[in-house]
């Protein structure tokens, strides 16, 4: 027969799940931030290098960054 809990015991139960989704939706959403802060500063950073190549008219490293930036923002929607 099951043991019947207490209405306290009912809450902490389903407190506990409640907080444990509300973790999950919470890192997730720090991993999207983490996420899109990285891809702004690898964007950035390869738009001063390409920058900087068409400036000393570098045409090798202007392809190779530009080949970089381009597989960057192919997923960016």
């Amino acid at each position: 027969m099951k043991e019947k809990k207490s209405y306290t015991e009912l809450m902490k139960t389903y407190q506990s799940k409640e907080n444990g989704a509300i973790d999950k939706v919470l890192d997730m959403y720090i991993e999207m931030l983490w996420d899109e802060a990285l891809y702004k500063h690898h964007k950035l950073a390869l738009e001063k290098k390409i920058d900087c190549a068409l400036d000393s008219r570098d045409h090798q490293e202007f392809l190779v960054l530009s080949k970089q930036y381009k597989e960057l923002t192919a997923y960016n929607f």
